[in-house]
Order: structure tokens, then C-alpha cells, then sequence
């Protein structure tokens, strides 16, 4: 067992598990953004910190130590900054709604009451086509 003290570890440690809880509920932005800000404190402070006190975040040289963490960081919110998180689904192109949805009540449109709806061309292209037979 090792006589060096674990030191502030715990910043990277409760900012992983943080972030993984808040992934796991549902908020991938936010739990990602937890985890890339507790990345960055972690270098911040192994760069201020002396070794003795840095503990278990001194792994290498404080320069690598540095670079690395901030890489990740940079990275992972980099990522996180491009997702498109917007939901997609029939009424929505690349999430936002299309403008000609059809209206909500009968009277203004002119279609009675569960009569089909007009399509255009590019939706009955996307509709699912029965599945091709091999055999006979």
C-alpha cells in the first residue's frame, strides 16, 4: 500500500459520478458538461497544486497530467457542443415543425373528420414497403 495521500481526487471522481447520474436520468448535455468541467478543475488544480497535495491526480509529469485532462475536457465538450438533441419524427423536419401541417380543426380545412389526409411524394417515399419474398 502506498504512503501517498489520495489528495483531490475526489473533484474528478464526484464530477464523473455526478455526470453519469444526470446521463443516466435522461440530461446527456448536462451530465456531459459535468463531467468535461470536472476534467478541466482536475488539470487546473494539478497544475497549481504541488505533487504532495495533488495526490492520486499527479500521475506523470505535471505537464502531461495537464495537457491530457484538458484534452479530454476540450474534447468531450466539443462533442457534446455539435449533438443535435432535437427530437425527429413524422411533422418535424431535422426537428423543427414543417410549416404545412395540416390544421387541427375540420372547419378551417375544409377535410371531414378522419377522412386521409392529402400526402406529398416525399412522404409516401418514406412509408414502409412490405418486405421483399424470396421464395416463389
Amino acid at each position: 500500500m502506498s504512503d501517498r495521500p489520495l489528495g483531490v481526487w475526489w473533484v474528478l471522481a464526484a464530477g464523473l459520478v455526478v455526470g453519469l447520474l444526470l446521463i443516466a436520468d435522461g440530461h446527456l448535455l448536462r451530465g456531459g458538461y459535468v463531467i468535461a468541467g470536472s476534467l478541466a478543475l482536475s488539470a487546473f488544480l494539478r497544475l497549481v497544486l504541488p505533487p504532495a497535495a495533488a495526490g492520486s491526480l499527479a500521475v506523470r509529469s505535471r505537464a502531461t497530467d495537464v495537457v491530457v485532462m484538458l484534452a479530454l475536457a476540450a474534447v468531450l465538450a466539443g462533442v457534446l457542443s455539435v449533438l443535435d438533441m432535437r427530437p425527429r419524427g413524422p411533422g418535424s423536419v431535422n426537428g423543427a415543425a414543417t410549416a404545412a401541417a395540416p390544421a387541427a380543426s375540420s372547419s378551417t380545412s375544409g377535410i371531414a373528420p378522419g377522412a386521409a389526409l392529402p400526402t406529398t411524394a416525399a412522404q409516401s417515399a418514406t412509408r414502409a414497403r412490405p418486405p421483399i419474398s424470396l421464395e416463389g
